[in-house]
């Protein structure tokens, strides 16, 4: 048999596609995935299995990973070689290679006895058994408990001090109580790699480098009045061309870093009444379409919208007196995406930027769902 197999593939590799297939074969072993399988004795014994191009990948000590989720990585990896090494011989042996590879990572020695003598006591045939999951005994409260999730900083200690410090607060809430558990619930979520921040994982299409800089005429970023469309012909306020605004509230200034016209999508736009009230909105349509949206429930009086209602109230429902401008552009990627979720964070980040929140502007409320999904 062993000769047929040798034969067999020295056929597969006798081509003219220059395909060599390598392969590796044993009469007493077998390799799979991190096992070394063999007989010994008359029956199967296993052991850990390292490749050849093997090396130490363990996490450093000291990453910006959560301490409790550092320190039981020793425990884990060596119930991983107590399940693989049917012999306690084997085990030790793995186990000293295991030591020094986690005291290169800069992991304390204490750290790695210590979970080193855990595994020591757990029974390894119990350690094999296909166990269910045990339903943990919560209660209702508990099942409808909201949890703070949150990507992981190296101020965390900090943050859940002032949560837990407050957390009595919320619970007093008679909105919120019902929903909230005794103590706070913080789940951290996996921070970005220094490879994602300086290295992305696709380059910009010619198409997106030719369209960065639009317009090479000298004509400089700002919204652009069409003086075509519904909006710009009923208001009798709104400006021309426009490269900065600035919030009524905190007078801070803002510069455009887009060149936006009537004609664009996907838009972040700055409403303004008479009494220099203000209101942020978002479209991923026109944006003509959308002013021309508020111009007609200005116009009909509707009390659905806050901006309408506030016309309506203060102003006579007269649609010309309405100040328009897009101060912000979000492009869609090439390679999709959900653009609504990402001009919804805008949008919300521009109502906490210029204070255009009730009674400080006309947005009656924030969209938070939007940063609850990547």
């Amino acid at each position: 048999p062993e000769k047929e197999l040798i034969t067999f593939l020295e056929d597969l590799n006798n081509n003219s596609l220059n395909i060599r297939l390598t392969s590796n074969y044993s009469s007493v072993s077998v390799n799979f995935l991190d096992l070394n399988i063999f007989v010994e004795n008359g029956k199967f014994e296993t052991s850990l299995y390292r490749k050849p191009t093997d090396c130490n990948g363990y996490i450093l000590r000291t990453s910006c990973h959560h301490k409790k989720w550092l320190k039981n990585i020793p425990y884990s990896q060596f119930n991983r070689l107590k399940r693989n090494c049917s012999k306690n011989i084997d085990y030790e042996k793995e186990s000293v290679i295991l030591t020094e590879q986690f005291k290169e990572k800069g992991y304390e020695d204490n750290v790695i006895k210590h979970a080193k003598t855990l595994c020591d006591k757990k029974n390894r045939n119990e350690m094999l058994e296909n166990k269910n999951k045990k339903e943990k005994k919560r209660t209702t409260l508990d099942n409808k408990s909201i949890q703070f999730i949150t990507t992981y900083n190296n101020s965390n200690k900090e943050l859940e001090t002032i949560i837990q410090r407050h957390w009595h607060i919320l619970l007093k809430d008679k909105d919120l109580q019902e929903h909230l558990s005794a103590n706070p619930c913080i789940i951290y979520k996996k921070p970005r790699t220094i490879k994602q921040i300086l290295v992305p994982s696709c380059l910009p299409t010619i198409k997106q480098k030719q369209l960065s800089d639009p317009f090479k005429t000298g004509i400089s970023n700002g919204f652009f009045a069409c003086r075509t469309c519904k909006g710009c012909k009923t208001s009798k306020v709104n400006e021309r061309n426009v490269t900065n605004f600035k919030s009524n509230i905190t007078n801070v200034e803002f510069t455009m870093k887009d060149i936006i016209t009537c004609n664009s999508n996907n838009v972040i736009y700055l409403l303004q009444c008479p009494c220099n009230l203000q209101y942020i909105g978002r479209t991923n349509r026109l944006l003509k379409i959308r002013i021309g949206e508020h111009m007609n429930n200005i116009k009909k009086g509707l009390m659905a919208h806050s901006v309408s209602a506030h016309f309506k109230v203060h102003h006579n429902s007269d649609p010309s007196l309405l100040k328009f401008i897009g101060i912000a552009l979000k492009k869609t990627h090439w390679r999709g995406g959900d653009i609504v979720n990402v001009i919804s964070r805008e949008e919300t980040q521009w109502i906490h930027r210029l204070k255009t929140l009730t009674p400080q502007g006309l947005n009656i409320d924030i969209d938070l769902k939007c940063f609850l999904t990547d």
